[in-house]
């Protein structure tokens, strides 16, 4: 999945729309930039805000970057498109007389939607919002003000504790749209100290991160951030707070790749995770006999099984300071899944590997028709993913 993030810079000799697309899942980005659009959208209005003339040359630059990237360029990836950051924590800049910071991102998005449905483009992308603090109220708002415009609800938080409050909170936000048809991606998260993510126990934190937003009902999960990313203005020359370094925003599990190649222990799991723990294709009752948290070990499930299709993984951790034995048993095992190969994936933060490389299959299993139980002999803080992958 590519999600679209826009930045507009202009004055008043040149106008300029970026264009970056990230690949959530690997390590390539593609960059395009459409220069110049100025004469044929025009350019927005500068220190004196005018939602007249801004929102519509918002709304078509937008279309327009569609229009280029998948009906000319043929980027057939590109599916989300994420309408602003955080545009209901904080003022970011200064909004028209008469608007509030959320009542013109709320505007702003609906114009999008309308301009993409006027040029016959709404049905090539989703519009996913608020991406904003995860708490109900942000959530409530988006359903109640952008029902039929935003498509895929989401939010992050960072620095919770552990299980339990990951999960509480994600539950919590989720449930604002549990009973609506959209899906729910955590956009963000992570841990604010850098001391952690650079240790093999971000690892095991990572997991239990995604197991609860997973286990909490969200259908993707997010972390911030895959790689080392310098920013561009305002913040180019940021130093000294949330881990920048005269730009360079040190979040990630990869340093920014020109200065080095090795990875960050978290990079393991994370990568395991963003392989193997994302939606399936299609949702089924088919789930583990028992998910969350239980003696310390906590369980996920994404399963997506058909009468052609076989899809398990089961993500394993465990949160305590003990080597666990563990068993989970997959219910209901269809025909179309007898004789699987199920492969195992295990990240021990005591003995971190240090190839760089995705975690290698360690062993493999096989499912049985009806029932099939997975048995782990878990040390402490270890992850572990089965997955039929063949």
């Amino acid at each position: 999945v590519v999600v679209v993030v826009v930045v507009i810079s202009s004055s008043s000799s040149d106008s300029q729309l970026e264009i970056i697309a990230f690949t959530f899942g690997t390590i390539g980005h593609v960059y395009i930039s459409l220069r110049n659009l100025h004469s044929t959208y025009r350019s927005p209005t500068a220190c004196t805000p005018n939602a007249t003339i801004d929102l519509p040359i918002y709304a078509k630059w937008m279309s327009a970057c569609v229009n280029e990237l998948v009906n000319i360029r043929k980027l057939d990836n590109i599916k989300i498109l994420v309408a602003f950051t955080e545009p209901l924590d904080y003022q970011s800049g200064t909004v028209p007389a008469g608007y509030t910071q959320a009542s013109y991102y709320m505007d702003a998005v609906k114009a999008l939607h309308n301009e993409l449905t006027n040029d016959n483009l709404r049905h090539l992308v989703q519009i996913q919002g608020p991406n904003s603090a995860f708490n109900p109220a942000n959530i409530q708002f988006a359903r109640d003000s952008l029902a039929g415009v935003v498509d895929i609800y989401s939010g992050h938080q960072y620095s919770r504790p552990n299980y339990t409050v990951w999960f509480n909170e994600y539950s919590a936000a989720i449930d604002v749209i549990r009973n609506t048809t959209s899906q729910f991606i955590v956009d963000e998260g992570g841990d604010s100290d850098e001391a952690l993510r650079n240790q093999s126990a971000y690892g095991t934190y990572l997991a239990i991160m995604h197991a609860a937003a997973i286990n909490a009902g969200a259908s993707s999960v997010t972390s911030w951030l895959f790689q080392d990313q310098y920013y561009v203005a305002p913040l180019q020359d940021a130093n000294g707070s949330d881990s920048f370094y005269h730009g360079l925003h040190r979040w990630g599990q990869q340093p920014w790749l020109p200065y080095a190649t090795d990875v960050r222990p978290g990079y393991y799991v994370l990568n395991t995770l963003m392989r193997y723990m994302g939606p399936p294709s299609s949702t089924t009752v088919q789930a583990v006999e028992t998910s969350g948290l239980l003696n310390n070990i906590v369980v996920s499930a994404v399963t997506s099984t058909t009468t052609s299709e076989c899809y398990f993984a089961i993500l394993m951790v465990n949160t305590g300071t003990n080597t666990i034995n563990n068993t989970v048993t997959i219910n209901n095992v269809p025909s179309s899944c007898t004789g699987k190969t199920i492969s195992r994936y295990y990240y021990d933060p005591n003995n971190v590997p240090t190839n760089n490389l995705p975690l290698p299959s360690s062993k493999k299993s096989v499912l049985q028709s009806g029932r099939s139980a997975i048995c782990e002999n878990l040390s402490e803080g270890s992850v572990v993913v089965w997955v039929t992958t063949e």
